[in-house]
């Protein structure tokens, strides 16, 4: 529960910060609830992505080199 917070209160502090820019920062979720609530917190802000396939249980679900390299470029373009 305390990391849901924490990732909720870092989107408020992530959608605040970047308010005046004009590019919409990228979230990526490792789960969809935490995709429903940044979504409703990012509002146009930000583009929110579950990279998992819909066709496969999130739990079972392996990234891929090229979905990590897109989560680990999304962390320093802001």
């Amino acid at each position: 529960m305390k990391f849901a917070v924490s990732i909720i209160g870092l989107l408020l502090w992530l959608v605040g910060s970047n308010s005046a820019a004009a590019e919409r920062m990228t979230i990526y979720t490792v789960n969809y609830p935490l995709q429903y609530f940044s979504e409703r917190i990012a509002g146009d802000h930000a583009e929110v992505l579950f990279p998992a396939p819909g066709d496969i249980d999130p739990a079972f679900w392996k990234s891929d080199t090229a979905t990590i390299g897109r989560v680990r470029g999304s962390a320093h373009q802001h």
